[in-house]
C-alpha cells in the first residue's frame, strides 16, 4: 500500500512537472539580450501585409519532445520607448511545421508550399494592447500578440522547423520598430518572408536573407502534435507519373509542364506494381491544388490533390481499376489551348490505402508567344515550345548584358532581359534559336517583329580596330518540316548604333505568302572567323 502512494504522488509530480509553463525566445538564447536590428514590418506600417517568419529546427536542440505552445509574444527594438495603447482591426496568425528549409531558396514564395496539414490558425480577429513601459535597459519588455485561442503543438524532434505567419490588415501603427537579429547566412536560423503590400496574398514578394523577428514563445511540455503530411504526394516507387521526364520537385509543388499547341509530349508512367491494375485520374481546365487548397489526404496518409469534385473531373481508364494491367509506358499526348490535371494511382496491396498515388502533374498547352525574355532565368535557356540548339558550339543566351566590355547593348530594348550570342565563348561557330510551331490562322499582319542590336566592339582594343560581327540569317520552316526558307539576312554592324546611344533597331518582316498553316522561324548566326567582338542580340520577338 504504501509503494502504492508513493508511486502515485510521482506521478502527480511528472504530471505538474510537464504542465509548467516555460519559455524561449526565437531565435534561441534572446531572452536577455537585444537584436541588433529593427523592422516596421508587418506592425509599423500602414500597408497591409502577410509575413511569414521561418525559424530553424536547431532552434530547439534543447527540448527533447513536443511542446504545446499557449502564447506568442514580440517587443519593441528600443529599450527606451514605450508601446502606446494600439488597436489593429484584424491580426491573424497561424503556427505550423515547415516542410521546406529556412533560408532564400529553399522557403518557396508561394505561402502554402512551405506548410504542411499541421498548420493552424492560432489567433484571429482584432488585437488590442499596450502601454508597455519602457525597459530602460537591456531589451525592450515582450508582449503578448495573443491570447492564442488555439494552442499549437509542436514537436522539434521530428527535425522539421517552426512557422510563424502573421496576416496584418488596416493601417494602425504600433509606435516602434520590432526587434530583430541579422547576421551572415546560417548564422541566425531563421529569415522573414514578406508580401507586403496585402494581407491574403499566396505570395511573397520580399525576403531577408538571413533576418527574422525576435519571438518569445510561452509553452507547456507535452501535447500529442498532428501528423504534418505534405502540401503534394510525391512519385514513389509504386506509382511514378512524370510529362517528359521531368524531375520530382518535391512536397511543396505539382510538376509543372508547359507546353507549345501541337507538340508532342510523353505521359510517363512507371511503377514496380506491374501488372497490377491502375488509372489515371484527371481534370480538364482546372489545376491541381495544395492540401491547404482543393487537396485532402486519405487514411493511409496520401495526398490527393486533383480536384475530384470538378465537373471535368475523370479517368483515362474508366475509373473500374478493372482489365488495365499496368506496364511502364510512355503515352504521347498533343493538345491545344487546354490545361490539365492529373495523378497516377496503381492497386499496391498491402500498401497505404492499397492504392500508391502518384505526384500531381499540371500541364499546360499554349499558343505559340513572343517573348521579351524577360521571364526566363539567365542562361542557354529558351521560352516555352522554343528550341535552343548549340549544335554549332554556339549558343543563344539570356541575360541583362553581355559579358564581354564594350560590345553589345548595355540595356534590353524593353524589360530587363535579351537573348544574344557570346562570340568569345571557345568552339562557337554558330548558333541556332528555333521560335515554337505557330499557327497562321492566329495571325494578322504576317509579319516577324523584333529588335536587333549589331554593337561589336567599340574600345578599340581587338583586331586593330576591327569590329566585326558575323552573319545573322532568319529562315522560315513552312510547317515544321525542317525544311527552311531564307527571310532576311543581317551582316556587321550597324552604322547608326552604339554603346550608350542607339543600340537598338526595330525590324519588322513580311512574310505572307510562305505559310500553309503552321510555321517555325529560326534565327541562325554565324561568327566562326569574328573574334569576341562579335556579339549580336535580340529582344522583343513577336510573330504577328
Amino acid at each position: 500500500m504504501k509503494s502504492l502512494i508513493i508511486s502515485l504522488a510521482l506521478a502527480l509530480l511528472t504530471v505538474g512537472a510537464v504542465a509548467q509553463t516555460a519559455s524561449m525566445t526565437l531565435p534561441v538564447n534572446f531572452d536577455n539580450v537585444p537584436g541588433n536590428a529593427s523592422t516596421t514590418w508587418p506592425l509599423q506600417t500602414t500597408n497591409d501585409q502577410k509575413n511569414q517568419w521561418h525559424y530553424d529546427n536547431s532552434n530547439f536542440a534543447g527540448i527533447p519532445g513536443p511542446i504545446t505552445i499557449t502564447d506568442i509574444s514580440v517587443r519593441s527594438a528600443y529599450p527606451n520607448a514605450p508601446v502606446p495603447i494600439f488597436s489593429f482591426p484584424s491580426v491573424n496568425i497561424s503556427v505550423g511545421s515547415a516542410v521546406t528549409g529556412y533560408q532564400v531558396g529553399q522557403h518557396s514564395a508561394t505561402f502554402d508550399s512551405n506548410t504542411c496539414s499541421d498548420f493552424t490558425l492560432v489567433r484571429s480577429g482584432p488585437w488590442t494592447g499596450g502601454p508597455v513601459p519602457a525597459s530602460g535597459t537591456g531589451p525592450a519588455t515582450f508582449f503578448s500578440m495573443g491570447p492564442l485561442t488555439t494552442p499549437f503543438v509542436f514537436d522539434p524532434s521530428l527535425g522539421r522547423d517552426l512557422i510563424i505567419q502573421i496576416e496584418k490588415c488596416g493601417t494602425t501603427l504600433l509606435g516602434p520598430e520590432i526587434d530583430g537579429e541579422q547576421g551572415g547566412t546560417g548564422s541566425v536560423g531563421g529569415n522573414r518572408y514578406v508580401n507586403t503590400t496585402s494581407c491574403s496574398s499566396p505570395v511573397a514578394t520580399n525576403w531577408n536573407n538571413e533576418f527574422v523577428p525576435i519571438v518569445k514563445l510561452d509553452f507547456i511540455g507535452g501535447g500529442a502534435p498532428t501528423v504534418c503530411l505534405p502540401q503534394f504526394q510525391v512519385n514513389q516507387l509504386w506509382s511514378s507519373l512524370t510529362v517528359n521526364g521531368a524531375p520530382d520537385p518535391g512536397v511543396s509543388v505539382p510538376i509543372t509542364t508547359l507546353l507549345s499547341n501541337g507538340a508532342v509530349a510523353s505521359l510517363d508512367l512507371s511503377s514496380t506494381n506491374v501488372g497490377s491494375p491502375w488509372d489515371v485520374g484527371y481534370t480538364v481546365g482546372v489545376l491541381s491544388g495544395s492540401l491547404s487548397a482543393a487537396g485532402f489526404v486519405t487514411p493511409g496518409g496520401q495526398t490527393v490533390n486533383i480536384d475530384l469534385t470538378d465537373p471535368s473531373f475523370t479517368f483515362l481508364n474508366g475509373g473500374t481499376f478493372t482489365g488495365n494491367s499496368f506496364a511502364n509506358a510512355s503515352i504521347p499526348i498533343s493538345a491545344a489551348n487546354v490545361v490539365f490535371a492529373g495523378q497516377l494511382a496503381v492497386v499496391n496491396p498491402g500498401g497505404a490505402d492499397n492504392i500508391a498515388l502518384s505526384h500531381a502533374n499540371d500541364v499546360s498547352f499554349v499558343p505559340c508567344q513572343g517573348t521579351n525574355f524577360d521571364n526566363l532565368a539567365a542562361g542557354i535557356v529558351a521560352p516555352t515550345g522554343y528550341l535552343n540548339a548549340s549544335a554549332g558550339g554556339g549558343a543563344w543566351r539570356v541575360g541583362s548584358s553581355t559579358p564581354t566590355v564594350g560590345t553589345g547593348p548595355t540595356l534590353a530594348a524593353s524589360g530587363t532581359n535579351f537573348s544574344y550570342v557570346e562570340s568569345s565563348v571557345p568552339g562557337g561557330a554558330w548558333a541556332v534559336f528555333d521560335t515554337c510551331l505557330f499557327d497562321t490562322t492566329q495571325l494578322s499582319t504576317f509579319t516577324l517583329d523584333f529588335s536587333l542590336s549589331r554593337i561589336g566592339e567599340t574600345t578599340g582594343l581587338c583586331c586593330n580596330g576591327a569590329s566585326g560581327i558575323g552573319t545573322l540569317n532568319i529562315l522560315m520552316d513552312d510547317g515544321g518540316t525542317g525544311t527552311f526558307t531564307p527571310l532576311a539576312t543581317y551582316t556587321g554592324t550597324d552604322p547608326a548604333q552604339s554603346q550608350g546611344g542607339t543600340e537598338w533597331s526595330t525590324e519588322s518582316i513580311p512574310f505572307g505568302g510562305l505559310l500553309t498553316g503552321s510555321g517555325v522561324v529560326r534565327f541562325r548566326f554565324d561568327y566562326s572567323t569574328i573574334p569576341w567582338t562579335g556579339d549580336i542580340a535580340i529582344d522583343d520577338l513577336f510573330v504577328n
